[in-house]
């Protein structure tokens, strides 16, 4: 008799159990069903602070000065996979118009452009903890010009590769404002960039001179990282972010060194708010991409 109410009570506890868990399944494949809204957060602003630059191929001393740049970030929960997937897309444009050399006697300017796009597994914790991991493609290329050199007064830099990109976000507020914080990082791994040899001007490479410029990518001869630590505050229908930004780059082939490092202060616009007043961030007719 008491092993058959024992069997009993398991016997309504255990599709108890499953029903939770399927619910709690279902609750997530919400994001992959028809009709359920994927919205994109998308930031919008600028970033300014100090940069330096060192290229051996104009000159091998460092150059300093003011960076400006503007770009945008876009994120959304990709259609598939039950709302575990989230794809992000970047890109800026950014340049100095006055990079002095340490004697200020000589000035280089600069700009440069760079895309990336990421396919992230996203893991949701208690507390409103989320990270997320992936990898994608990003594309990078820019232009120094140092005029006072008469045989080589622009140095050229391009860059594709297959990227890796990770980020962690906690979500709190200050008093009834919600709150996130966020933490991400990217860098490239394998591909493939561009570097011509010490002297050979850009009138030989049209010659017929192209031996040597393109270089296998690996970290090894171009560790990149971008850094970006921010902290976001939604007002509903609208939100605003400011935060820092590291963005440093090495590159090296043809005895030839090229390293880039900025520090940067920006503030992004998110039109249409966050939702971080929705409790549920992946369930019903909604899934937000944190």
């Amino acid at each position: 008799m008491l092993k058959f109410r024992i069997l009993s009570v398991l016997g309504l506890l255990l599709p108890l159990s499953f029903g939770i868990r399927a619910e709690e399944r279902g609750c997530d494949v919400a994001a992959a069903m028809q009709g359920v809204s994927r919205p994109v957060i998308g930031k919008y602003g600028m970033a300014i602070g100090g940069s330096s630059i060192v290229s051996t191929y104009l000159s091998p001393v460092e150059y300093t000065g003011m960076r400006l740049s503007i770009g945008g970030e876009w994120d959304k929960v990709a259609p598939f996979a039950g709302g575990r997937l989230k794809m992000h897309f970047e890109g800026n444009v950014g340049g100095v118009w006055s990079l002095l050399n340490p004697a200020a006697t000589a000035s280089m300017q600069e700009i440069d452009v760079d895309f990336s796009w990421t396919l992230e597994r996203l893991w949701r914790f208690p507390h409103n903890f989320t990270f997320s991991a992936g990898g994608g493609i990003m594309a990078e290329g820019g232009a120094a010009a140092l005029l006072k050199n008469s045989n080589n007064p622009v140095a050229v830099n391009i860059a594709a590769a297959v990227n890796a990109r990770c980020e962690g976000t906690w979500q709190t507020h200050i008093s009834r404002l919600p709150m996130l914080m966020r933490v991400g990082m990217r860098m490239p791994l394998v591909g493939a960039f561009f570097m011509p040899e010490y002297g050979e001007t850009f009138y030989e490479i049209y010659l017929g001179n192209r031996r040597g410029l393109v270089h296998a990518l690996y970290p090894g001869n171009y560790p990149e990282i971008n850094l970006k630590a921010a902290v976001a505050l939604d007002f509903g229908r609208t939100a605003m972010e400011v935060g820092y930004m590291l963005q440093w780059r090495r590159t090296s082939a043809n005895h030839l060194i090229e390293r880039v490092a900025d520090n940067m202060f920006f503030i992004n616009i998110i039109p249409g708010g966050m939702g971080l007043k929705s409790k549920k961030k992946c369930c019903g007719k909604v899934c937000y991409p944190y």
